[in-house]
């Protein structure tokens, strides 16, 4: 099983990046108590921590955990179910997330459709959206925007034996 910290950034939860800040802060207290003057920087980092602290406990990232652990849990329908419900600002990770239930429930056309609507250049490099992009492509008989995909892909993994055996 992957690590948390190896999921991509749409997969990932503010909690556990709360953690890090703890533990960035936890770190800074024992610099300041040998170098006096970062006691400045520490209680700005501070307050900065206790503000996400309080952004944690917010409903918006209630619900967005709740669709987090839906998603790995599989339950891709009712993950579904609670994206269309997520009427916090417009949010990337909800986005793509609410693309990977399509495509899991065979949705290839609504994949195809919500990922191409997204900008975002993190999204052209990332592996597993693009290849299921090109996959959705070929299950919808769309077999030259499917090639023209795997040659992007193929930028990032020349070496492919996969990606070279789907370009023929």
């Amino acid at each position: 099983m992957e690590s948390k910290s190896s999921r991509p950034f749409y997969l990932q939860s503010d909690k556990s990046n709360l953690r890090i800040k703890i533990t960035i802060g936890v770190i800074l207290l024992v610099l300041a108590l040998t170098t006096p003057p970062l006691f400045i920087i520490l209680i700005a980092y501070a307050v900065y921590v206790v503000l996400q602290i309080k952004k944690n406990k917010s409903e918006e990232v209630k619900k967005f955990e709740e669709i987090l652990h839906l998603y790995f849990d599989k339950d891709y329908r009712q993950c579904l179910d609670r994206c269309e419900e997520y009427n916090y600002k417009d949010n990337l990770k909800i986005h793509i997330i609410k693309a990977l239930c399509l495509y899991e429930i065979k949705d290839y056309q609504g994949y195809i459709h919500l990922i191409s609507s997204l900008s975002d250049k993190r999204l052209d490099e990332d592996i597993d959206v693009v290849l299921k992009l090109a996959q959705s492509y070929e299950y919808t008989e769309q077999s030259d925007k499917a090639k023209e995909t795997y040659k992007r892909l193929v930028k990032y993994h020349p070496n492919s034996k996969f990606l070279k055996d789907k370009l023929g």
